[in-house]
């Protein structure tokens, strides 16, 4: 499935596209969790191998975007 940014780049704030390497569509749910630890799962759900470290960094970027809104 390939992205299409035109909304998200039609906004008039400020938008920061990160590329995460190894993850899919599917991945941003509790299933790229589940990937990252259990082998098996992300073999059926076909996580790169970098799926823990890109998930760690999407956990820290939205950890930085909600800590700046206080």
């Amino acid at each position: 499935m390939r992205p299409d940014f035109t909304l998200l780049r039609s906004l008039p704030s400020k938008v920061t596209l990160t590329a995460l390497p190894g993850l899919h569509h599917d991945h941003f749910t509790s299933m790229g969790f589940g990937a990252a630890t259990i082998p098996e799962l992300a073999t059926v759900t076909k996580a790169g191998p970098e799926i823990g470290s890109s998930l760690g960094r999407m956990a820290g970027s939205l950890l930085t975007f909600f800590g700046s809104l206080r």
